[in-house]
């Protein structure tokens, strides 16, 4: 029977203008096209990303920017003042991973992300608290007791700025063992640099990478929000 209508529906659009097999085909394969319209585009950039990655630079991803337009450029000029060796910075703003949301679009974004933390490419990381801390809690991040001054963490401790995530289980004896809770993140609310560049501050953290391949310079990156 079915075989039968897809006959009688052929046969219809053997002799009709393009057009109306467009909107046929529009019709009824929107949803897939798109998605592998989508699949493709990810890994074009993935792709171009990782091969990239050979070339200096400080790779920063700020994640569900919903409704806001970070200037880019005043974070960089900001940036190279900040910095005695600045290097060229890469934005990506592309990707949204409200945990909220479950969805193939969120899939995407995460495995998007996954496959450029693996290739050593992310080295600061921006993102609303649920997301920062779904991925701290795999050590995504670097603590920051390891990277900061004493002072500069007391400081941030006093203004309530540091958040700290608690570490799932790892079977490598080189990794803090399961329930250890570590400073991972500072919170952006209260930088006057993060809400004069159009960042979205309510509830987002910073954090630097636990395998950046720039470590001085992500650290120049987050002491410039302090």
């Amino acid at each position: 029977m079915i075989r039968d209508e897809q006959r009688a529906e052929a046969a219809k659009l053997k002799n009709a203008p393009f057009k109306e097999k467009f909107s046929y085909f529009f019709t009824y394969y929107k949803i897939p096209v798109i998605a592998i319209l989508a699949v493709l585009f990810f890994a074009v950039s993935i792709t171009r990303s990782i091969l990239n990655a050979n070339q200096p630079k400080l790779y920063v991803v700020i994640t569900d920017q919903q409704g806001y337009e970070p200037d880019t450029q005043m974070l960089t000029a900001q940036y190279e003042a900040n910095s005695q060796t600045p290097l060229p910075v890469s934005y990506d703003t592309s990707l949204e991973l409200d945990l909220a949301e479950k969805n193939q679009a969120n899939y995407i974004y995460h495995e998007k992300l996954l496959a450029l933390y693996s290739a050593n490419v992310v080295d600061v990381f921006i993102a609303p608290r649920t997301v920062f801390e779904s991925y701290g809690a795999e050590e995504m991040f670097c603590p920051l007791d390891t990277v900061l001054s004493e002072e500069e963490l007391s400081v941030l401790e006093k203004q309530g700025r540091i958040l700290y995530v608690t570490l799932k289980d790892y079977s490598d004896p080189d990794h803090p063992a399961e329930g250890e809770t570590v400073p991972a993140g500072v919170r952006l609310d209260g930088s006057a640099l993060a809400g004069s560049c159009g960042l979205r501050t309510d509830n987002t953290f910073l954090g630097i990478t636990y395998n950046t391949v720039q470590p001085t310079e992500a650290l120049a990156y987050l002491r410039m929000f302090l």
